[in-house]
């Protein structure tokens, strides 16, 4: 065929056979052209290569890395024994390097039709570090956890992250079956900081709003007139609110057939609402806090900042109207929809990188091939032949010199080189192991508790943005439970895990820049080894003292390992998925992690994703075979809720099949 893409030599000898470390991807039992090839094992792409071998499509999922998640995964535990590190691609080029003659040999296609000839991926098509290793720093001290107790803990490099009951992405875990390999646990508490230092817990129902001692009576009432508001413009477009029995003391705001929602109360500290609802916003860049204001709510009083940044989970004050609502909507239809003891945010057990692990699983079960430890070097673009009818192809050649076709091509963003200094938008992340709780829990077996910093109430934070911090225990599988002595500690550890993140727009500053202050104020740092905690002035630093003291209301805990590193965050979903502008019809790149708490983005993308490369055969992501009832839907998310890893009647199933697979996830 003439029009078929033509493999054209750089220099040095042509190699025709593939490097052993790689299994044969092409030919029986694989097919000659994929459907689908996805480089990179992130949230996005996962979901998208379940989806596409769900409908019957051949996927073939490539990572150069050991391990499924990319940015999503789990720390790595360090080389030198002690402590845990970013999984680099430092090994991976060590790899290549090795193989004689293989970076001489170099193979592109030159195709004088194609719009675009040839995609680089550089690093081996590494979906990972190119953005996540942005200023790491790592600091360890004697009592750092090492040898066999580092296998107890799982900590996630993504968090603090949630899902909302009722959100995008818990719908989809359900319709898409994936809700089966994966754990939840509701969140224990949110909690805020005020003005005066001290924090206070987030009301979220009726009780708790009126139980609030920092709330004043007009804050309260402003407060439950805006939320009333919200409830009644969500139910006029669809949206069911309220669970359970709507006359609870503890039910959520808004639930149906409450006093909140009748055209009167009786209760005089709650103004009723017009019947005519005005909008929640005016127009499209209105923001956010400016519309709670036009509604009620002063700006910068305590109740506006909590429906902000801790029920509609804003990252900065510069989120508009539109997107916040939208969040504080799906939260308030998230409040004990699994029950009266289950709130609106879920935790995933054992952190977010259970979420690529579950799609990959669900993908594998459809069918897909999953090979980790193979890269992919470049791939090139052209009309198609006879084995492909006709449609336009792409070839990828992998690090081992395979060349594989397919229909349509997914990779994450940084697979493409996305260089830091392009970038607008960065998530500053610290991972921190302490030896103790920071703030007080009410359960001793351990708790999850969210904290959220307001724009300038922490030093050291970026302008503008929210610091969120989430405290794990052994009930989400982040640590050990119970009590363990290391050989270099002073005394026994109750371990607990400190997930900490904020957006940050200045490319100046780094990860530890962004998140010290925070880590200062939760843990003392004197333990670890060539950490300057920022003030050698003892004044200043008993001044310190005494402010964190009033937050964890005990002498802090030690910080015995901390991690800072920073990624490149996209700026929103529209941005993202416009940049695809640039790429041939049949390609489509996946972001890593963004600066929300939730996964709202990540569906969004994922979603505008299958419908570029699948158009309406494509009948969106997985869809329903069958109308799922709210019933069905809430014992199935129960379901995840209730379940351990032994209970799992088809899970060695699972596994022997995954481990069957060439270099595969189980490999």
């Amino acid at each position: 065929n003439d029009t078929a893409p033509v493999p054209v030599a750089r220099s040095g000898p042509r190699r025709g056979a593939m490097h052993a470390d790689e299994p044969p991807l092409t030919g029986d039992p694989h097919p000659e052209v994929w459907d689908l090839i996805c480089v990179g094992t992130g949230l996005a792409e996962t979901m998208l290569a379940s989806a596409a071998a769900r409908a019957g499509k051949s996927v073939l999922h490539l990572d150069p890395a050991d391990a499924y998640g990319g940015a999503f995964g789990a720390f790595a535990e360090s080389p030198g024994g002690v402590g845990w590190d970013v999984p680099s691609s430092a090994d991976l080029e060590r790899r290549a390097a090795m193989r004689d003659g293989l970076a001489s040999d170099e193979i592109f296609f030159a195709d004088e039709d194609a719009e675009h000839a040839e995609l680089r991926f550089p690093a081996l098509g590494v979906p990972v570090d190119a953005r996540a290793r942005l200023g790491a720093t790592t600091y360890c001290s004697p009592a750092t956890p090492s040898g066999s107790i580092r296998r107890q803990f799982c900590l996630d490099r993504s968090g603090p992250r949630l899902a909302l009951g009722a959100d995008a992405f818990v719908d989809l875990l359900v319709r898409s079956g994936a809700h089966k390999y994966v754990e939840f646990k509701a969140l224990d508490a949110t909690n805020i900081r005020k003005s005066d230092g001290e924090f206070a817990a987030v009301p979220a129902s009726r009780a708790e709003v009126f139980r609030d001692k920092t709330l004043s009576l007009a804050e309260k009432r402003a407060l439950m007139r805006v939320l009333k508001h919200v409830v009644r413009v969500a139910e006029r477009e669809g949206t069911v609110v309220g669970a359970g029995d709507p006359d609870a003391a503890d039910a959520a705001v808004g639930a149906p057939g409450s006093e909140w929602r009748a055209a009167a109360s009786e209760d005089s500290s709650v103004e009723p609402l017009s019947s005519d609802l005005s909008p929640l916003y005016e127009r499209e860049d209105e923001l956010f806090s400016a519309a709670l204001e036009r509604l009620g709510l002063g700006r910068d009083t305590s109740a506006s900042l909590a429906v902000q940044f801790t029920l509609a989970l804003s990252g900065d004050e510069n989120e508009t109207a539109r997107d916040g609502f939208a969040s504080l909507t799906a939260y308030l239809a998230s409040l004990h929809r699994f029950g009266r003891d289950v709130g609106a945010a879920l935790v995933p057990v054992y952190g977010a990188g259970e979420f690529p692990q579950a799609f990959a699983r669900l993908a594998a079960v459809h069918g897909a091939t999953y090979a980790l430890r193979v890269g992919v070097r470049r791939v090139a673009f052209g009309a198609g032949d006879k084995k492909s009818g006709g449609e336009s192809i792409a070839t990828a050649v992998t690090a081992g010199g395979q060349r594989l076709s397919c229909r349509a091509l997914a990779a994450g963003d940084a697979a493409f080189g996305v260089a830091a200094a392009a970038a607008t938008r960065w998530v500053s992340r610290m991972t921190a192991v302490v030896d103790g709780a920071c703030v007080p829990e009410k359960n001793k077996s351990g708790e999850t508790t969210l904290l959220v910093f307001p724009p300038g109430s922490v030093r050291g934070a970026p302008a503008g943005a929210a610091t969120r911090v989430a405290q794990m225990s052994a009930a989400t599988g982040a640590c050990p439970l119970g009590a363990h002595l290391e050989k270099n500690a002073e005394y026994p550890a109750e371990y607990r895990v400190l997930q900490a993140s904020v957006a940050s727009r200045d490319p100046a500053r780094s990860a530890e820049d962004d998140l010290r202050g925070v880590l200062e104020l939760l843990a003392d740092t004197g333990s670890l080894r060539g950490y300057d905690a920022g003030t050698k002035d003892p004044e200043e630093k008993s001044q310190m003292d005494d402010e964190a003291e009033s937050v964890t209301k005990k002498p802090r805990p030690r910080a015995v390992w901390v991690s800072f590193h920073r990624e490149v965050a996209p700026e929103n979903v529209r941005g993202f998925v416009n940049s695809w502008a640039s790429l041939p019809r049949n390609v489509v790149t996946c972001p890593g992690p963004d600066q929300r708490a939730d996964f709202a983005d990540l569906v969004a993308v994922a979603e505008a994703a299958h419908a570029r490369l699948w158009g309406e055969d494509g009948n969106g992501l997985f869809p329903a075979a069958k109308k799922t009832s709210d019933a069905e839907e809430e014992d199935a998310l129960e379901g995840a809720l209730r379940r351990t890893r032994t209970e799992d009647s088809d899970e060695d199933e699972m596994d022997a099949l995954l481990r069957d697979l060439p270099g595969g996830i189980g490999a």
